[in-house]
């Protein structure tokens, strides 16, 4: 903590990456709380200066009705921060939500291939803000698609519920939990086994 990464250092990769020839747009992902300051001191200092770097910031959720024309916008900018240089500022949440609004949507239609264009991930040099913190499992969703389907061998909730809830003591406490747990924890997992 405070030793210059967002003010100084990404600044400096921003730079780097539009200016050595690379084609790839960079994308800068920040969390939520920090994008809007972040994104103020970044065009401040890149984009009202003599660096003129084009700043485009990215919300998305999945409420949002896509047509053709939104999806042509957005492509059109990735085009232009491609060709003349800039960044793509996102919070983890509005990059997700794009890439599951593409799964809600399936293989037909045509904006799917825009969508598609839009969510190539090759075109894209990722710069992490907080990495350690971006990188934590609760920043990623997990979401479900498709047709739910009943639990296998007929669990109930509360077998399920049970099971979670002891291999979470298992793993608070270690294996002595299991010398001193009146619940028949043994015969739980080896069913599952």
């Amino acid at each position: 903590m405070g030793c210059g990464k967002t003010r100084e250092i990404l600044p400096m990769l921003f730079l780097y990456f539009t200016r050595t020839g690379c084609s790839q747009i960079v994308r800068a992902h920040f969390l939520s709380p920090l994008l809007s300051e972040a994104q103020q001191f970044m065009h401040r200092y890149l984009l009202a200066s003599s660096a003129c770097l084009g700043i485009y910031e990215q919300p998305f959720h999945r409420q949002v009705d896509l047509n053709a024309q939104r999806l042509e916008f957005i492509r059109d900018t990735l085009q232009d921060l491609k060709l003349f240089g800039g960044i793509q500022m996102v919070a983890p949440e509005h990059r997700m939500s794009l890439e599951l609004k593409r799964l809600e949507l399936g293989d037909d239609g045509p904006i799917v291939k825009i969508l598609d264009e839009i969510l190539d991930s090759d075109q894209f040099v990722d710069v992490l803000d907080e990495c350690d913190t971006l990188l934590h499992h609760k920043y990623h969703l997990v979401y479900a698609v498709g047709t739910p389907i009943h639990y296998v061998a007929g669990w109930s909730d509360g077998k399920l519920q049970k099971l979670s809830y002891e291999l979470w003591r298992i793993n608070l406490w270690g294996p002595a939990y299991l010398k001193c747990s009146k619940l028949p924890v043994s015969r739980v997992l080896h069913r599952t086994i």
